[in-house]
């Protein structure tokens, strides 16, 4: 049995998606469906940025991977929008050079429970709506920061020879603010299509 372990913030939590729980969610049903015998743990956790994500990692990984299995396990990781969030529109949560170096901190946790190591990119958002975002007048969410910090994930996959899904160069080239009801959050069709870009990567690179 495959284990999958997918970690990050409230996006891969599922948040907004009202129908299905998310682009997790649907995952977990697509192995009900094709009769695989995967287990998928959705360990995503709203508000989450890379420096809280490096905190929890590796004991999640332990805990729910081991060592035995290492070949055959997956982690997926989509993180990165609340790191680039401005705050009070002036510096991002996380600069671009400590947010480099802790994506890679995460690959190299990683890599010590699991061989297969799938970055999801970050998706962008609808600016009328994140600036600022709502909930909170301090929290800035711009596509230029957001571009940026997707450019840094790529980079790093690319250096370390792990699998990046864009999701911000497909999304951006769309009409995708319907995918975003709160202009931050994919709603139920914008899961979908995440989910949908996920599926066709891994099965297209054999990853499952």
């Amino acid at each position: 049995m495959t284990r999958i372990c997918v970690f990050g913030d409230s996006i891969p939590w599922g948040s907004d998606d009202l129908k299905k729980g998310g682009w997790v969610d649907r995952f977990k049903i697509y192995f009900k469906k094709t009769g695989k015998f995967n287990e998928v743990f959705n360990l995503g956790n709203p508000g989450r940025e890379t420096v809280r994500l490096l905190k929890y990692i590796g004991n999640e990984c332990k805990v729910r991977l081991g060592l035995q299995y290492k070949h055959d396990n997956i982690v997926i990781i989509q993180i990165g929008i609340n790191d680039a969030c401005l705050i009070k529109n002036k510096n991002t949560f996380t600069q671009p050079e400590q947010f480099r170096k802790n994506i890679q901190k995460l690959i190299d946790i990683a890599r010590k429970y699991v061989d297969k190591i799938v970055f999801v990119g970050i998706p962008p958002v609808d600016e009328s709506k994140t600036n600022p975002i709502y909930w909170n007048a301090d929290a800035y969410y711009k596509n230029k920061e957001i571009k940026e910090y997707n450019k840094i994930i790529e980079s790093v996959c690319k250096e370390k020879k792990m699998y990046f899904i864009d999701i911000y160069n497909k999304w951006i080239k769309t009409d995708y603010k319907r995918f975003l009801d709160d202009g931050l959050h994919p709603n139920s069709e914008g899961h979908q299509k995440i989910y949908s870009a996920v599926i066709d990567f891994l099965t297209k690179n054999a990853i499952i």
